[in-house]
């Protein structure tokens, strides 16, 4: 129907099938390869997968591929961003930041129980379903993890970044 976002190699689309709607997020094979981004596209299907069954986690409905393409089809969260509902109200009541802080304690307790670090915590990748529950999008940036590795590569969005962090690899 649209194009409600963007990334680095995909766009997600609003679509509608049988008076539902879903978000689909649309890769580009070639720009997949080309970035040698493989291994991160398998990764996120995983993690969605796995995530599949935790309230505050996106779920992933259908996976399509392509000659060209790879597409997640997910769930549509009809109440948009937290971005924007912190952008629509600049303050939030204690109660209501409570709720969403403890929404979003329980989808990261979740992943890091399977052994997953998500690494892309940000008001933009935090959606709210129509219920008004939050739902972690965007595994991207994700990775499955041992206790005895070691996990210090940069990524993640420089906004949102620690100063420190952003000095290091300056």
């Amino acid at each position: 129907m649209k194009c409600i976002g963007s990334g680095g190699f995909s766009k997600v689309y609003l679509c509608e099938t049988l008076g539902q709607y879903f978000a689909m997020k649309v890769m580009n094979k070639d720009q997949v390869m080309r970035n040698q981004k493989q291994s991160i596209v398998l990764n996120e299907k995983a993690i969605l997968m796995k995530m599949n069954s935790h309230p505050f986690a996106t779920k992933l409905h259908y996976t399509i591929e392509t000659e060209h393409t790879v597409v997640f089809v997910v769930e549509f969260c009809a109440g948009g961003e937290l971005f924007n509902l912190l952008k629509q109200h600049r303050r939030m009541k204690e109660h209501q930041a409570r709720f969403y802080f403890l929404e979003i304690l329980s989808a990261l307790h979740e992943l890091h129980s399977n052994g997953i670090i998500y690494r892309d915590l940000k008001p933009e990748n935090i959606v709210i379903d129509h219920q008004g529950h939050v739902r972690l999008a965007d595994f991207g940036l994700s990775k499955f993890s041992t206790d005895d590795q070691h996990n210090e590569s940069f990524c993640g969005s420089a906004e949102y970044m620690a100063p420190e962090m952003l000095l290091r690899y300056c």
